[in-house]
């Protein structure tokens, strides 16, 4: 659990460090004050390499696809392991990675958001089929 907590920590602190780091050389006239002059200077020279250009303007294009590039799930701002934590306490059990995958990506009336959600979730039922020995119908 220990581990799992770390994780989460680390990808919450990095998502809102790349963020304040963004802000940083956006916004003109911003200075942290966390971030000392000689970090800023290496973080410039870092963000002015080709490579970083590259990949920056390769997430833009991506950022803006419709479709695939954009995921589309009910769950609102809870993680996929706060979802596993709540229906771990209704079921009494430990949720199927399916159930997690039908909590977050169905809507209260059993209608999936999008194609993609119902084609996974009916790969998950296949792959649950299979794995307990039976066929697919």
């Amino acid at each position: 659990m220990a581990i799992m907590v770390k994780k989460g920590w680390r990808q919450k602190c990095s998502r809102r460090l790349s963020g304040v780091v963004c802000k940083m050389f956006r916004t003109k006239g911003y200075r942290a004050k966390w971030c000392h002059p000689s970090i800023r200077k290496r973080l410039a020279a870092l963000r002015a390499t080709e490579a970083f250009k590259k990949k920056s303007d390769q997430c833009s294009i991506n950022r803006k696809k419709p479709g695939k590039a954009t995921p589309i799930h009910c769950q609102g701002s809870k993680s996929s392991e706060q979802i596993r934590i709540e229906l771990e306490k209704k079921l009494l059990r430990p949720p199927t990675p399916s159930e997690v995958y039908y909590k977050g990506h169905a809507k209260e009336n059993g209608e999936f958001v999008d194609e993609t959600s119902r084609k996974v979730w009916s790969d998950f039922q296949k792959q649950e089929i299979y794995q307990l020995g039976g066929r697919e119908s």
